[in-house]
């Protein structure tokens, strides 16, 4: 039912999107609790410990079905992540992803706007034609059910093994490994980075419009266990970082010790969000966060958790 675009081709522009591993924020932290060295931002390949979460992830973009808008620096994405469980791959974001595409569809009075994929000169549309209105698209992935509490679960699947070999030859991917897993030693981790894609901080280069994956590292705020859904990641620099993380929704977060690693959890939410939000917030003295903060809040995922979250996709 996914729809493969034509080849990417915007000749007013002359652009094309392509991923890249550029820019990291790293808070490192001392016995005393300060950032150092100074709170200083590194630029340095997006990796971590030897292990590149960017490798997990993509950034998909928000267009119309017939490219006519092209990609520009401004062009909205989020963040698309895969995971591999029972041998099927599945492509994982956030649902309010899919709301705020529904929001623009109703915006711009089109119904076939769409989430795509952009592997060099191919683009992969996320949605397909809806057979009972033609005038519409629908969209691939699936909502979850609303939990006990009733709250609604802010995550999205997408079964994409058709196009996996695709995605991995075009962009070399990999996918989290669920059928490759141990329960690890909560207790032992102290930080946690999370990788993606965010939206503000693309930049041309020549013909080419570059959405840097970035990893934003801060220390862990939560008190995590075997029984544990969601966990959140928080630390203040000593100077503004400059970086905000709308978009990164959808990524990946992997958390750590000086000896290891372990993939633990999906970004839902990440702040500073957009610098307009941001500066409209600035005049307002009751502001919680600074231009200094990192805060990143995620699900945690795991064979348990994604097996129910399987169980609990809903068709609308």
């Amino acid at each position: 039912m996914n729809r493969l675009g034509l080849p990417f081709r915007n000749e007013s522009l002359g652009t094309r999107t392509k991923s890249v591993c550029a820019t990291n924020i790293t808070v490192r932290r001392g016995a005393s609790g300060n950032a150092f060295p100074n709170g200083i931002w590194e630029r340095e390949k997006g990796t971590f410990m030897g292990f590149n979460g960017c490798e997990f992830c993509l950034p998909v973009f928000f267009h119309s079905y017939s490219l006519h808008d092209g990609h520009t620096e401004e062009t909205e994405n989020a963040t698309l992540t895969f995971i591999k469980y029972k041998n099927r791959i599945y492509a994982v974001t956030c649902k309010h992803i899919i709301h705020h595409l529904h929001s623009k569809r109703k915006e711009l009075k089109d119904q076939w706007y769409t989430l795509s994929l952009s592997l060099d000169r191919v683009i992969l549309h996320l949605s397909y034609i809806d057979h009972s209105d033609p005038t519409k698209r629908k969209d691939i992935f699936r909502k979850l059910k609303r939990n006990l509490n009733g709250e609604e679960v802010d995550i999205v699947i997408a079964p994409i093994n058709n196009h996996w070999e695709l995605i991995k030859s075009k962009k070399k991917k990999r996918a989290i490994d669920l059928d490759n897993w141990n329960e690890p030693n909560w207790e032992e981790f102290n930080m946690g980075t999370a990788f993606g894609y965010p939206t503000e901080h693309k930049e041309k280069q020549g013909d080419a419009v570059a959405a840097p994956c970035i990893k934003a590292s801060a220390e862990i705020a939560s008190k995590l266990n075997k029984n544990s859904t969601q966990l959140t990641l928080f630390s203040t620099l000593k100077q503004p970082h400059g970086y905000f993380f709308s978009g990164l929704s959808g990524g990946v977060i992997i958390l750590s010790n000086k000896e290891s690693y372990e993939t633990a959890g999906i970004v839902y939410e990440g702040q500073p969000s957009s610098s307009k939000y941001f500066k409209e917030k600035e005049s307002n003295e009751q502001a919680f966060f600074s231009a200094n903060d990192i805060l990143i809040k995620g699900f945690i995922i795991n064979p348990n958790i994604f097996s129910g979250w399987l169980r609990d996709v809903t068709c609308s």
